[in-house]
């Protein structure tokens, strides 16, 4: 990793154009691999001890990922690494690392 900091790698997931996106959960980071030139690109998860866990791609090439310590889940832009954090309605609506199972 470019970052001593970005441990606890999560549920890589390759998007349509064989990117690698991953989390660090413990880290509080989200990282892409390309495979094509190695380079890996951390970004940090604008909430404090989110704890990024699980990471899914839609059809549109966006990867979205729970924030597990948090009553949040985020997406963030393939091409700018612009991380946008989405509120749960209810803020008592339990995370968990599949973003629907109770703790």
């Amino acid at each position: 990793m470019p970052d001593p900091h970005a441990e606890d790698p999560h549920t890589p997931v390759f998007d349509q154009q064989g990117i690698l996106w991953f989390t660090t959960q413990e880290s509080n980071m989200v990282g892409r691999l390309d495979q094509k030139t190695g380079y890996i690109n951390l970004k940090q998860v604008p909430t404090s001890h989110a704890q990024p866990y699980g990471i899914a791609v839609t059809h549109a090439g966006v990867p979205h990922f729970c924030e597990f310590g948090t009553n949040k889940l985020a997406s963030i832009d393939p091409k700018t690494l612009a991380i946008t954090e989405y509120s749960l309605p209810n803020s008592e609506a339990p995370t968990s690392p599949h973003c629907g199972r109770a703790r």
